[in-house]
């Protein structure tokens, strides 16, 4: 980096169930009318409904913060939010901001954030403890599941992701930060991956120039019925196929007029959440649909035709009834298809 060129600041705003101190108030509806943000939300809100800690300096990040925050989802404190993206959304800033999923938000306000703030870096949901902001996740995130950030002791060492001076450690920070700008390039692709171990032996030479869709649909489901909980080997592909192609409710409100499929759906969904948990691997595409149409459309000479165009192939392959027999020509296409969209979706894969 030369003399003249402006360092890019990167700010991680995390908006959870923090803990942080005796004067620490979540801002909701009912806490709202508590604080005068006539003058501003550094004023009214700062070491109150959030937080800003600096980063240890690097040469990969000399200039970063990640900002805690509690700000659950209505209309009026949705403004809020908006108002803190607002404050740190700067020239040369980079932003990732990250929900926590029972402070009432769903991929609905994710693809209303996204619209509005279109330069972010990320915008996904997280919950319980198994997403990889969580230190015990992949043992490198910044958080515990208490609402702080992660201190104590493991079965190998002491960690502090952040210091007696509140100064967030450079490691974890980069890793974060790292893992939630390639997030969905890496989901896409991993799913690519596991798909083809599946599908790879149907593209020898000596392999049938056909299989049967039902076929093909038995040998993704093959693991879908075996040990259950606690099997790190299984791989739920159908499950995750379906999630992919955002096949599973975005809502967790029972559907009374159609309940069986809808139970059937969420129990689907619960053993992809186990299986993450035992992995500590994310499977489920849900909130991260949302952002890979959105930064797609953002991306210069692209429309959101990428996902779209893979998801109707898909579609069409592993769900139209009509169809017998799927080809290998099909499957290479396929093959191709899934590489183009993680070419495309902004990141670091290039």
């Amino acid at each position: 980096m030369s003399q003249f060129e402006v360092p890019t600041k990167k700010v991680l705003i995390i908006n959870w169930k923090w803990r942080l101190g005796e004067k620490w108030m979540p801002l909701n509806k009912e806490t709202l009318s508590s604080f005068d943000l006539s003058e501003g939300i550094e004023k009214a809100g700062k070491g109150v409904f959030y937080q800003a800690f600096e980063v240890e300096k690097s040469l990969d990040c000399p200039n970063a913060l990640v900002v805690a925050t509690s700000i659950y989802n209505d209309s009026e404190t949705k403004k809020v939010l908006y108002n803190l993206i607002d404050h740190y959304s700067q020239e040369n800033t980079e932003v990732i901001l990250l929900i926590h999923r029972p402070n009432q938000y769903k991929e609905e306000d994710l693809h209303e954030i996204t619209t509005k703030y279109t330069q972010l870096k990320n915008c996904s949901l997280f919950e319980g403890g198994r997403d990889y902001i969580y230190y015990a996740a992949q043992k490198s995130g910044l958080l515990d599941d208490v609402g702080s950030f992660f201190v104590g002791h493991t079965a190998e060492r002491f960690i502090e992701t952040i210091d007696v001076n509140d100064v967030i450690q450079q490691p974890y920070f980069d890793r974060v930060w790292n893992y939630y700008v390639g997030e969905f390039e890496n989901k896409v692709l991993a799913f690519k991956e596991d798909l083809f171990d599946v599908i790879f032996p149907l593209l020898l030479p000596n392999a049938s120039e056909e299989i049967a869709q039902d076929k093909l649909i038995e040998l993704l489901k093959k693991d879908l019925y075996t040990s259950g909980q606690g099997d790190s080997s299984r791989t739920l592909l159908y499950y995750r196929l379906k999630s992919f192609l955002g096949l599973y409710p975005t809502t967790q409100t029972v559907n009374s007029e159609n309940f069986e499929a809808w139970n059937a759906n969420r129990k689907e969904i619960d053993l992809l959440k186990e299986l993450e948990q035992v992995n500590k691997v994310s499977y489920l595409f849900d909130a991260s649909l949302v952002n890979i149409q959105q930064q797609i459309s953002q991306k210069e000479g692209l429309k959101a035709s990428a996902y779209h165009d893979v998801k109707e192939f898909c579609t069409q392959l592993f769900f139209d009834k009509t169809k017998i027999y799927i080809t290998k020509t099909e499957l290479q296409l396929l093959a191709e298809k899934l590489d183009y969209l993680t070419v495309v979706i902004p990141g670091i894969i290039e």
